[in-house]
This record gives C-alpha cells, sequence and structure tokens, in this order.
C-alpha cells in the first residue's frame, strides 16, 4: 500500500513538473512561409508623405470646454516642401513649410531607403487576431501608394513599411518638425 501512494506521488510530481514545459505558438511560429517585395524608392518619383497625429483640442460649446481627440493628417509636398495639416474630416486647417535642410533631409532619407512588403502564409489551424495596425504614415509615390506600418492582422500578414531602420529615422525625423512647427511658417521663409 505504501509504494502505491509512493508511486502516485511520484506520478502527480511528475506531471506537474512538466506541465509548464509547452511553449506556445507566438506569431512567428504560425507563419508557414513568407516572401517579402523590396521597393527601392531612389527608382521612384516621390511626390508626397503624410504624417498621423492624435491631438487633444479644446472645443467651446454651450458654455462648456470640452476636451477632443482628433487624427490630424500632415501632408508634405517632397517637392516644394509645403505641410498642410488637415482634419480627420478632411477640412484645412492650416500650412507650414519647411526649410530647404529639413526638406532635403527627408529627401535623403526616403530616396535612400526601401519599402518592404512582406506577406505571409498562415499555417493551418492558427487563429490570428484581426488586429489592424494604422499607418504612422502615408507616402505616395507616381505609381503607388504605401501605408507605412500598416499590417492586416496580429500574424504580420500584409505589413508594409520602410526596410530596416528607416521606420524610426522617419518618425524621429517627423517629431523633430512636429515639435517645431511654430517655426516653419511660410511667410518667414
Amino acid at each position: 500500500m505504501e509504494r502505491k501512494i509512493l508511486l502516485l506521488i511520484v506520478m502527480v510530481l511528475t506531471l506537474f513538473a512538466y506541465q509548464n514545459c509547452y511553449k506556445p505558438k507566438s506569431s512567428q511560429d504560425a507563419v508557414s512561409s513568407s516572401s517579402q517585395q523590396e521597393i527601392i524608392l531612389a527608382d521612384e518619383s516621390l511626390q508626397q508623405i503624410s504624417f498621423y497625429n492624435k491631438e487633444t483640442e479644446q472645443v467651446q460649446k454651450s458654455g462648456n470646454t470640452f476636451s477632443l481627440v482628433t487624427n490630424n493628417q500632415y501632408k508634405i509636398d517632397l517637392v516644394s516642401g509645403k505641410i498642410e495639416k488637415f482634419s480627420a474630416e478632411g477640412q484645412k486647417k492650416s500650412e507650414y513649410c519647411l526649410t530647404p535642410e529639413l526638406l532635403n533631409e527627408l529627401s535623403d532619407l526616403l530616396s535612400s531607403s526601401k519599402i518592404c512588403k512582406k506577406s505571409a502564409v498562415i499555417q493551418d489551424g492558427v487563429v490570428c487576431a484581426q488586429v489592424l495596425q494604422s499607418p504612422y504614415a502615408t507616402l505616395v509615390t507616381n505609381r503607388e501608394e504605401f501605408n507605412l506600418g500598416y499590417a492586416s492582422d496580429s500574424c504580420g500578414t500584409l505589413k508594409i513599411d520602410l526596410c530596416e531602420e528607416a521606420p524610426s529615422m522617419a518618425k524621429g525625423w517627423w517629431t523633430y518638425v512636429y515639435t517645431n512647427l511654430a517655426q516653419l511658417n511660410c511667410s518667414s521663409q
């Protein structure tokens, strides 16, 4: 009887010891194959890039003040350097102008970059959450429009972005410009 109890205890301990050894599938394990198409931006005629920002605006209505979060779009003409701010409804709100140095910096960054378009085939039995990743910017060339940072689901299928370190460089450039928009008045240039 003692041996049976001891054997039962050993079996239960063994079962608990190995219960945490299961490794769940990550989104990388869900992809059975993937391909990446690279588009060299130096071969493209770059026309415009738009960056998207969530901003808080104060709205007065019936004597009360409300904070409203809006999604504004900043369209940058890559030839003239003109920045136009649009509301989510498409209304033009204001206009700024890049300095020649900032425009050259952006042009050099984009023309030396590539667009990586990744597509993946998901394994049978794997479920990917339909969580769209919104783009942080849209790049327009003479042939195509690229929603940078976009992905169609949590497994990363149909992901479109600049390749390698270029996304963080583009976001850093925009952060600098965005924080200095007040100095980019068109009349002062």
